[in-house]
């Protein structure tokens, strides 16, 4: 009976196996930190990301817009506050102007967050990075794993980086996250305790299966079979690692 149990778990678990990107080309976008593996945002806590670009001098110095979108579980996280990161600010050009962008905690999405240096004509004020585009806070509603995820659909807003550059011809993207999506990075939260994949608050047989069913020790994030539900300990591999977490937390309960 107990063997039977096993196959099913992972027949259904090699169903909803999970994509992983390679980290982002650059210049890029991405969600920072890339991964977080915490039991203790425990439901009711916040948990804050920074949405963070890599341009910089060596690239370029004429940034003067952006804008992002972002989407995330809804019964894991929900959308607080969205808070004006370093780059298009008042204490650099008083014509800089921020907004949010609205959360909808129903189906889990940040809509059109963006920041611009305000002109009437052309050049606009810019600058450059490396720096933090925003800082989304999130309040942590479930147990278990979500992404937080940029879209590059052509139906969502784009994610881009807007620049001003009259040897390209005056105003021009320097990245767009609709024609490049490898350009942008998401970011992974697991609040569960070690060793539970699904986030039943208990490591048993289902978390074993589920490493088994999601075997896959390398290169790191490759194919399409990878499941990061499995990947214990967020190296971008299912191995013997992950088998070990489970084992040595065996029967374990979380609060």
């Amino acid at each position: 009976m107990l063997l039977l149990l096993v196959f099913s778990v992972l027949s259904l678990l090699r169903s909803s196996s999970i994509r992983v990107s390679a980290a982002p080309v650059s210049p890029y976008i991405m969600v920072k930190p890339d991964k977080t593996l915490n039991s203790t945002y425990t439901v009711g806590s916040n948990y804050t990301v920074s949405i963070y670009t890599n341009y910089n001098a060596s690239l370029g110095s004429d940034l003067y817009s952006w804008q992002f979108s972002l989407t995330f579980n809804s019964s894991m996280l929900e959308g607080l506050e969205v808070r004006n990161g370093d780059l298009i600010t008042t204490s650099k050009h008083s014509s800089a102007t921020f907004a949010p962008g609205t959360f909808n905690n129903t189906i889990g999405k940040l809509s059109l967050t963006m920041a611009y240096f305000y002109h009437i004509s052309p050049p606009p004020f810019r600058t450059t990075g490396p720096g933090t585009l925003a800082n989304v806070t999130f309040r942590v509603k479930g147990y278990g794993v979500t992404d937080i995820h940029i879209p590059e659909a052509v139906s969502d807003p784009t994610t881009f980086l807007g620049g001003y550059n009259v040897a390209k011809g005056g105003y021009y993207e320097i990245m767009d996250g609709t024609l490049e999506p490898e350009k942008l990075g998401d970011s992974y939260f697991r609040n569960t305790i070690p060793g539970d994949v699904n986030g039943d608050k208990v490591i048993n047989v289902v978390d074993a299966a589920s490493v088994s069913a999601h075997w896959y020790p390398g290169p790191p994030r490759g194919p399409l079979g990878y499941g990061r539900e499995a990947d214990i300990n967020l190296n971008g591999i299912v191995d013997i690692v992950d088998s070990a977490i489970v084992s040595a937390n065996w029967n374990r309960h979380a609060p």
